[in-house]
Formats: structure tokens, sequence, C-alpha cells
């Protein structure tokens, strides 16, 4: 299971994870039950950390206290913003992943998370209008880094999320799994 999965509303943690080559399999040299292992361990304490916060927020998102305002809000069209999309989410997720190890977000590093992750790496064009607009709606601070490598220097761009980012990055992921629940309620 991934993470992913467990956004569409798919929570059986027994399902077993789908084998790419070079990730922990037989032929790479390296045994299956170890990575395995770490990876069940480490998506179930997403999912658990998920849930927690999920029942923190759930009281306030079946409460009709504040229905009249946001009605308000919705209906008129000055207070509307055009929500994120799935690879902007994503781009927001690796932002975030690299802020938590200490480092800049780079167009290859969104390749490579997204490979990790989702089994599938994000586009190079996807990655590039998704950066754009994250730094145009604010969301992402870019930066230019200068590195060295193999004694020349190379200039690339780097981008940090901001505390808006961070807080619309939550925003859609609750959305995304409320919007799952119910897809599943209508399917049922």
């Amino acid at each position: 299971m991934n993470v992913f999965r467990f956004l569409r509303g798919e929570n059986d943690l027994t399902a077993k994870p789908s084998r790419r080559p070079g990730l922990g399999n037989a032929s790479a040299g390296t045994p299956p039950e170890r990575r395995t292992r770490t990876r069940e361990e480490l998506e179930r304490t997403v999912v658990d950390s998920m849930k927690s916060a999920l029942s923190l927020i759930e009281p306030c998102l079946a409460s009709d206290a504040y229905d009249d305002a946001m009605i308000h809000l919705g209906v008129n069209g000055d207070y509307f913003v055009e929500s994120l999309g799935q690879h902007e989410v994503q781009t927001l997720g690796c932002a975030l992943y690299m802020q938590k190890r200490g480092k800049a977000l780079t167009y290859l590093a969104v390749h490579q998370i997204t490979d990790q992750f989702a089994g599938k790496a994000m586009n190079t064009p996807m990655i590039y209008k998704s950066l754009n607009r994250l730094v145009a709606r604010g969301l992402l601070i870019g930066d230019d880094q200068a590195q060295t490598e193999g004694g020349e220097a190379l200039r690339t761009k780097a981008y940090r999320i901001t505390d808006s980012g961070k807080a619309a990055f939550r925003l859609a992921i609750w959305n995304a799994r409320i919007l799952a629940a119910s897809q599943q309620v209508v399917a049922a």
C-alpha cells in the first residue's frame, strides 16, 4: 500500500505492495523482506498519523456552526480561488519532504521523489509548470543555487515551501481524503 492509495480510501494495510525492479527484489541483490518490511512500517506510520490528524479535524468539518459564512464565501465569486491540481499537490508534498530533510527542492528531486512514492516519476514539463504555478501563487519561493560538480560551477533553481504552501498542501490532502471517502459511499 502507498500513501496515494490511502488518499483514494484504500485502507487495506495487508495488501502486498507491488515490486518494481531494483527496489528490494532478489534480482537486485538485496533481500526483499528487509526492504518491504521497512516500507510497510513507514506506510503504517503515515496512515496512522493521517488518521489521527483526520480525527482532530473531522468534528470541525461535520459542524454547521460556520455554514452561513462559508455559504457567503462560496457563492460570492470574489473570494473564490482555483484549487490546486494533482501535480501541484505532489510538488508541494515533495517540497515539504525535502524541507523535513533540511534540503531545498529541485527539478531532479521532484522527479526522484514522485518516482519513489508513486512508482512513476512526474514528467519534466509538468514539473516545470507546477513549480512556476506554485511560485506565482506564493506557495513556493525560488532561489538560485550555485553548485560545483567535477570542478565546474553549475547554477540550478531551488525552491522552498512557504507557510502558505504548507497550509495549502495539508488542506488539499484533507480535501482529497474527504472526496475519496464520499466516492466510496456512492459506489457502495
